[in-house]
């Protein structure tokens, strides 16, 4: 146990060294943070390998694997940064901060404004890189691992809320734009059948419809003078 305490108390900092006994009385080394771990023996100032003393040599492959890992997150985290770049309609981005007005008439005085968030890494997502270097990892303890989680579950929150902004945005477009839709088919039919029609026969019942304005006109007309000349007779 005082080797183990001396182990502990001995090799920490950035590369911090775990000593065990397991239950055959075996004296196990590790490093704290998972990585692989290389041990020798100094003999007469020629380091000599412990593999061969000790009959057998396991290295550990999980520091290899986190190496792997803060790699891996680090490429992940720039194709987000490029996911949010290729976002861009006609130079708009709304997963870069910019606006989007959506205009509903010719005059374009109605309109929808569509703010948009700047969702990169450096962003509202707040997803910073892991440090990837001999002496400064990122992932050398569970606990900075679970630290980049809970930035991640944070940002997977703030993709969600933004994601119903804009699809109830989405929404009130697509209403308006299926509304537009079906004036467009109301109209194109009336200039159609209006393109079609019979000259002569639309020329006709422009006549019918003068003819009973002026037959209109003229009751009244008469009606009024008639009226005049029975208020006459009474006077």
């Amino acid at each position: 146990q005082d080797l183990i305490d001396w182990v502990a108390a001995t090799f920490v900092g950035d590369e911090p060294l775990e000593a065990t006994i397991d239950e055959d009385g075996q004296l196990n080394f590790s490093a704290a943070n998972g990585r692989a771990l290389t041990i020798e023996a100094d003999n007469a100032g020629t380091p000599v390998s412990l593999a061969g003393l000790l009959g057998s040599h396991t290295s550990s492959t999980n520091g290899v694997n986190r190496d792997k890992f803060e790699s891996d997150f680090n490429n992940l985290r720039e194709q987000i940064e490029q996911l949010a770049s290729d976002a861009s309609y006609k130079g708009v981005n709304l997963l870069k901060g910019d606006l989007l007005s959506v205009f509903f008439n010719n005059e374009q005085t109605s309109k929808l404004d569509i703010e948009g968030v700047d969702l990169t890494p450096d962003g509202l997502l707040n997803i910073g890189a892991v440090a990837n270097e001999s002496g400064d990892h990122g992932f050398a303890a569970d606990s900075d691992i679970q630290t980049f989680v809970d930035t991640l579950n944070a940002a997977t929150g703030v993709l969600r809320q933004q994601s119903s902004t804009f699809g109830a945005n989405l929404g009130v477009v697509q209403i308006r734009q299926d509304f537009t839709s079906s004036l467009i088919n109301t109209l194109e039919a009336g200039a159609s059948e209006l393109t079609v029609a019979d000259t002569n026969e639309e020329g006709a019942k422009m006549l019918a419809l003068q003819t009973r304005q002026q037959l209109g006109t003229t009751a009244l007309s008469l009606a009024n003078q008639a009226e005049q000349g029975v208020l006459r007779l009474f006077g």
